[in-house]
């Protein structure tokens, strides 16, 4: 009977993987917020800040808290008839009418804080949203998310996620899991997560395992590792 040989194998994982079998981040989102969403008519003409956060509070039922005043003068956003936001969006336009002043709007699950834009936010104020729970935030609203990975080395990755971030963006290797804490604008983030899906779902990575047949190093991965059932694995013997 002939021997089996046994050989270096270079096993290549071209990770093609649908979204069935790839449980990455969902992508930015393409559309408006659900439609179940609750939404707001805005209209603000000449309408001092302390009006507006009122406004606010009583439509929203948060609380603004603040150790800041709220700035001097008025905002004015008039929109077209009918025109309905979501809060996401409203706090976006109310965030664009306070970037002059150089403040920014804060929403946590227990209230709104108005906070310095040219300052490094404190992180414990940063509420930590799901990934699903994302698409729900205005572009301009700071959040925390933790994404998880599924190819990708979250050590590795993390300098390449860094380079992605606003100037008050952050990256924490959450080695247990895999996984990255990101702090950032929810609209950042998101371009974040596209993007990382996109690299997960085209990652190839090799391997190189000593003194197994191929054939049996083939059977084995198959069979430890479910999600590569139906995706590409290539073994090949080294030259």
């Amino acid at each position: 009977m002939r021997k089996a040989h046994h050989h270096a194998v270079v096993i290549v994982i071209l990770s093609c993987l649908g979204a069935s079998a790839l449980a990455g981040p969902p992508r930015a989102p393409q559309v408006r917020e659900g439609a179940t969403a609750k939404t707001y008519v805005v209209e603000m003409r000449a309408k001092p800040w302390s009006t507006i956060f009122e406004w606010l509070t009583d439509q929203t039922g948060l609380p603004f808290v603040s150790k800041y005043p709220p700035p001097t003068g008025t905002f004015n956003f008039i929109a077209k008839a009918s025109q309905r936001y979501t809060l996401g969006e409203l706090i976006d336009l109310l965030n664009d009418g306070l970037a002059v002043h150089k403040y920014v709007l804060l929403r946590s699950p227990t209230c709104f804080r108005l906070i310095p834009a040219d300052e490094r936010i404190d992180k414990t104020l940063l509420p930590l949203v799901k990934l699903d729970e994302l698409l729900m935030r205005g572009h301009s609203e700071y959040v925390e998310v933790v994404l998880p990975l599924n190819v990708l080395s979250a050590e590795e990755y993390a300098f390449e996620v860094k380079k992605m971030m606003g100037p008050f963006g952050d990256v924490v290797v959450l080695r247990h899991g895999n996984r990255l804490l990101l702090h950032d604008t929810a609209g950042n983030l998101r371009k974040v997560l596209a993007l990382t899906q996109d690299v997960e779902e085209s990652e190839t990575r090799t391997f190189t395992i000593q003194g197994h047949n191929t054939g049996d190093v083939a059977e084995m991965l198959r069979r430890v590792v479910p999600q590569m059932i139906g995706n590409r694995v290539q073994v090949k013997k080294p030259r």
